[in-house]
């Protein structure tokens, strides 16, 4: 059963990773091209909050592997 809720995490982590690749591609490619449709500043927006939720998936997750090796120490 921890095996299968691993691997569920994973593809889960893979996949929302996929999907945030998807639509930074989508942002930085308009925000960089010659004549975006929308306002430049909507792209650099948008491409702002990606980044943005992506340092707060990183910091997450190093918060949990130092809690983490720090409650394998005690």
């Amino acid at each position: 059963m921890v095996e299968e809720e691993r691997r569920q995490r994973r593809l889960h982590l893979v996949g929302i990773a996929y999907v945030w690749l998807i639509f930074m591609n989508s942002y930085i490619g308009r925000l960089t091209s010659e004549t975006p449709p929308e306002p430049r500043v909507i792209f650099a927006i948008t491409a702002g909050l990606g980044f943005l939720a992506l340092g707060l998936r990183v910091v997450a997750w190093i918060a949990r592997r130092r809690a983490r090796s720090q409650a394998v120490v005690r």
